[in-house]
């Protein structure tokens, strides 16, 4: 019991000369600021992480699609290293950078789109114009896509000759949502 009131008497007076502990919960909340997540959903918080810190930690953005990708995809991204040269491929992923060019003999747009599946592996998809004259207004970061196209393992990319834009009715919690009909 004494030392208890000891205790606190020396935490009160190290206080008063300006020390106090970061580990006490009392401190750290007062420095922390309330943050309402209620106005940020998921695919927000994923977002503002990856830009942050490189990737999402407290949400997987492609939970809801993985029934999807898994029924539409041939292999993970991860996986592409291990496929041949020219082997046509269906992989799917979450975009996370989008880069348009031109090409230089035809003068049409065509995009680089980097992917990122459930394990975390990225690749690079090629757009070429055709497909991106289709699909390359809807390639924004955080949609989620499967392409299906030859690899190139080497340098882990695919070498797109069709897109599929996964929308809202893939989703599983979209999909549980709807009413029955």
């Amino acid at each position: 019991h004494e030392s208890v009131i000891t205790t606190e008497l020396e935490r009160r007076r190290q206080e008063g000369v300006g020390r106090v502990s970061l580990f006490r919960d009392d401190f750290r909340q007062s420095l922390l600021p309330e943050i309402d997540t209620d106005e940020f959903d998921d695919d927000d918080i994923a977002v503002l992480e990856r830009e942050r810190l490189g990737r999402p930690v407290s949400v997987q953005p492609l939970a809801p699609w993985v029934e999807a990708l898994v029924e539409r995809c041939d292999l993970s991204l991860g996986e592409l290293v291990d496929t041949i040269d020219g082997e046509e491929v269906t992989v799917g992923g979450m975009v996370i950078e989008v880069t348009q060019r031109v090409v230089k003999r035809s003068g049409l747009p065509m995009g680089i789109v980097t992917l990122e599946d459930l394990g975390g592996a990225t690749a690079t998809v090629v757009v070429f114009p055709k497909a991106w004259v289709r699909w390359g207004a809807d390639l924004a970061v955080g949609a989620v896509v499967v392409a299906t196209g030859r690899a190139v393992p080497d340098e882990r990319k695919v070498l797109a000759e069709r897109l599929v834009l996964l929308g809202r009715s893939q989703c599983r919690s979209h999909v549980a949502a709807a009413p029955a009909g």
